[in-house]
């Protein structure tokens, strides 16, 4: 089985198994928040109004990323450990309902951002570049998913171990921010 293989390509070594874990997690990170970066390489051609707002949108995509990190957490530690115990029918129907909860949690974050978006930029102080912060904001919100998604599969993969799958979620989702 591939998961006892790669579990036990980690077991024994600490400072193998940090290497192994450490590097792909901090790349995972990084390709996260490489979408705001080459969103704002994109954006910053067309003015600064619309990097302005680009900039005000920046803390709800990162807290978009964080509940993605948030729900990858908890459902890799679950899983692991039900990997550890040898239950892997439990730990298939945990990485399903961590899908199905960044499911209900992006459909949650889509209602957010349609009824309240304008609300919480006029908070934010953006009322000069409210036009663009709105049109990249329902960008954002409407495709919540898309930002969950990849960070929850790239923590199930982690918790088998599978450490090199775990980063092409977040690579597919960096490579098709930048088109």
């Amino acid at each position: 089985m591939e998961i006892n293989k790669n579990i036990e390509s980690i077991i024994g070594d600490p400072k193998k198994a940090l290497n192994r874990l450490a590097y792909p997690t901090i790349l995972s990170m990084l390709l996260m928040f490489a979408n705001n970066l080459i969103d704002s390489m994109w954006v910053s051609g067309l003015g600064s109004e619309p990097l302005a707002a680009l900039g005000f949108m920046s803390p709800l995509y990162l807290v978009i990323i964080g509940f993605g990190v948030g729900i990858g957490a908890g459902a890799n530690s679950l899983i692991s450990r039900l990997i550890g115990a040898k239950q892997y029918d439990e730990s298939n129907n945990a990485a399903i309902h961590s899908i199905v909860i960044a499911s209900i949690v992006s459909i949650l974050i889509l209602l957010i951002g349609v009824f309240f978006l304008r609300d919480l930029l006029i908070l934010f102080g953006a009322s000069e570049v409210i036009d663009f912060a709105m049109d990249y904001g329902m960008i954002i919100f409407l495709t919540s998913y898309i930002i969950l998604f990849p960070a929850v599969v790239s923590s199930l993969f982690r918790a088998e171990g599978d450490i090199r799958r775990a980063t092409v979620p977040l690579v597919v989702n960096a490579i098709l921010n930048m088109v």
